[in-house]
């Protein structure tokens, strides 16, 4: 058996159209990801307070999780806040002093709290973000390309 058994050799007249239909929905997906962000990142930030409810303190005995050194210490504070009536936690770690009350930035609901003002997508969204680009894009090209009928593929599939 010689090497040039072992590869298949592609056909780029067959797969040419199958790269077309990749470019046409990777540019349809990038323009409608980015009208969909400028549209979510436009959203006025909402604010609520939350209150302190409980506060512990934590000593370093050895090295921490987070990399700290082993002589830190730090508390740990509980706040509760409300949105749409429904009671929601967060911890917060604090070196100093712990406040009363925090205020806590959202544009949607209690899914993308976040401390500070400044804008960032809530994890969840970025991985489902990477997700769809990286997989669902050859998905819908790899279907579209089926319902075309494409020979590329139906040689593949078949």
């Amino acid at each position: 058996m010689g090497l040039d058994e072992e590869f298949e050799t592609i056909n780029y007249n067959e797969a040419f159209p199958v790269l077309i239909v990749y470019a046409i929905v990777m540019f349809i997906s990038i323009v409608i990801y980015k009208k969909w962000y400028k549209r979510y990142k436009s959203i006025p930030d909402k604010t609520v307070e939350a209150r302190l409810i409980k506060t512990s303190d934590y000593f370093g005995d050895g090295e921490t999780n987070d990399g700290l050194p082993s002589t830190t210490s730090y508390i740990i504070a509980k706040y509760e806040y409300y949105i749409n009536n429904r009671r929601h936690t967060v911890k917060t770690k604090c070196f100093d002093s712990v406040p009363e009350s925090i205020t806590l930035y959202y544009k949607k609901g209690n899914w993308d709290v976040r401390g500070e003002k400044e804008f960032s997508l809530p994890y969840w969204l970025s991985a489902l973000m990477i997700a769809y680009f990286t997989a669902g894009v050859a998905l819908i090209t790899v279907f579209i390309s089926w319902l075309l009928k494409l020979d590329f593929v139906m040689n593949k599939l078949s």
